[in-house]
């Protein structure tokens, strides 16, 4: 995960929303001993800031109360959409046959058997 802004996540919570992802911040344990990873956005200040947060945005107004570019660019990028370098207008095979025909690379020979065996390969 990339850094944004120089400081993690976007807003207030960056700082502390990127040492939780990295590792620098430890979770730390809850009242019950647990550690829960979602302690921090669960804190009743974080959540009246997010309550506070929805309430000045509407369905007309979402696109200036919350950043929907940057949520769309990060949702592509787990997905694998709008990647840099890849031109989506050229055609591209979609039909293979299946099963493919792959054979493992490094498996021991037991392995190996029962893959050509099921394949109908050599034993």
């Amino acid at each position: 995960m990339k850094r944004r802004d120089g400081g993690g996540v976007r807003g207030g919570s960056g700082p502390a929303l990127w040492g939780r992802l990295t590792g620098d911040a430890g979770p730390g344990p809850d009242d019950e001993d647990r550690i829960r990873l979602d302690g921090w956005e669960m804190k009743p200040d974080v959540q009246a800031a997010v309550r506070a947060a929805w309430d000045r945005v509407d369905a007309e107004t979402i696109a200036s109360g919350a950043d929907t570019g940057w949520f769309r660019d990060e949702v592509g990028r787990l997905y694998g959409w709008d990647v840099p370098g890849v031109d989506y207008g050229v055609a591209a095979e979609t039909t293979v046959p299946w099963p493919a025909d792959v054979r493992p690379t490094t498996c021991t020979s037991a392995a190996t058997a029962r893959v050509n065996a099921a394949s109908g390969g050599a034993a």
